[in-house]
């Protein structure tokens, strides 16, 4: 294990997309060598490339879909204040938040219009980026969502 001491990050063109909520800013994916032009041996993208290439010799491929389950919370102190921050040893305290819509649920609707139109731009900008955007659901806890995505090719390019 050499760590990734001079990592060459190489962008792959064809990977390159504007960023629907920032239009001034890029996304590209990266593939990772060493100086010399060996590949970093932790590189996610050539490990996948080998594993893909293991299951062609074998008549199989990889077919992904993403269920991602995140919370939404509303901002009300980000605690940087020195005396919050922490120090060596001793972690800082956590941003204040509050909750963004009422009562726990489980793919209940009734709440949605308290946060519609947020969900709704970041619905808008997965789909713009070219990510297979399913669904939007609410989930069990306050402020819980999941986006599903739909099954593609494991090698996103």
């Amino acid at each position: 294990m050499t760590g990734a001491p001079n990592l060459v990050a190489v962008p792959d063109p064809d990977t390159f997309k504007i960023v629907p909520w920032a239009k001034r800013t890029g996304f590209i994916l990266c593939d990772e060598y060493f100086q010399n032009g060996q590949v970093m041996p932790f590189s996610s993208r050539s490990i996948l490339r080998q594993s893909l290439v293991e299951l062609h010799q074998r008549g199989l491929e990889h077919i992904v879909g993403l269920e991602v389950e995140w919370y939404l919370a509303k901002l009300l102190d980000p605690m940087l204040a020195m005396a919050d921050v922490g120090t060596s040893g001793k972690p800082g305290e956590p941003a204040l938040v509050s909750a963004v819509e009422h009562s726990f649920q489980y793919l209940l609707e009734s709440h949605n219009p308290e946060i519609h139109d947020l969900l709704g731009v970041l619905a808008e900008n997965l789909v713009e980026i070219g990510l297979p955007l399913r669904s939007v659901e609410n989930e069990g806890g306050v402020g819980q969502f999941e986006f599903t995505f739909d099954p593609i090719p494991a090698l996103y390019e």
